[in-house]
């Protein structure tokens, strides 16, 4: 993997999630909760958490090797640890 500017992928992930909400809400499909890009050597997920009322995008780079069940419950435990602080 290449190495990623950190400014550059939070900008990314915003847009796409905010761009995938608006499409789902606009379909009649409701929010969008997450964003999978499979790529030929890993994945880019991208989940919309609700912190303490403020919609934050949180990107999570795997390989292929990672079962996507892990990577959700990594971003719950995640999401958990936002809201307990």
């Amino acid at each position: 993997r290449l190495p990623v500017d950190a400014a550059w992928l939070a900008a990314m992930a915003g847009s796409l999630s905010l761009l995938c909400d608006t499409t789902a809400r606009e379909t009649g499909v409701g929010d969008a909760r997450y964003l999978v890009v499979e790529a030929g050597t890993g994945r880019i997920i991208v989940r919309r958490l609700l912190v303490h009322g403020t919609n934050l995008a949180v990107v999570l780079l795997t390989d292929k090797s990672v079962l996507l069940g892990m990577a959700w419950s990594r971003i719950g435990q995640v999401e958990q640890a936002m809201n307990a602080e």
